[in-house]
């Protein structure tokens, strides 16, 4: 879930930092145990989706490789 204005601002980076979801980046990820950095990327077919959840919020969802898990 986002604001709307943080889910502008997420398409926004995928669309030009990350070449349209294609680039790789660090995230801190939860191993289960912790939050780690890992370096992730878009599975194919996996870059976001929005929903309208309410006026106030945006669902969003989306599917990660994770490398070196």
């Amino acid at each position: 879930m986002m604001t709307p204005a943080d889910a502008e601002v997420l398409k926004d980076w995928v669309k030009t930092t990350l070449g349209n979801g294609t680039a790789r980046f660090t995230a801190q990820v939860w191993t289960g145990a912790a939050y780690v950095s890992k370096t992730c990327q878009f599975a194919k077919g996996g870059q976001p989706t929005y929903g309208a959840y309410s006026s106030t919020r945006v669902a969003v969802t989306m599917k990660l490789l994770v490398y070196n898990f």
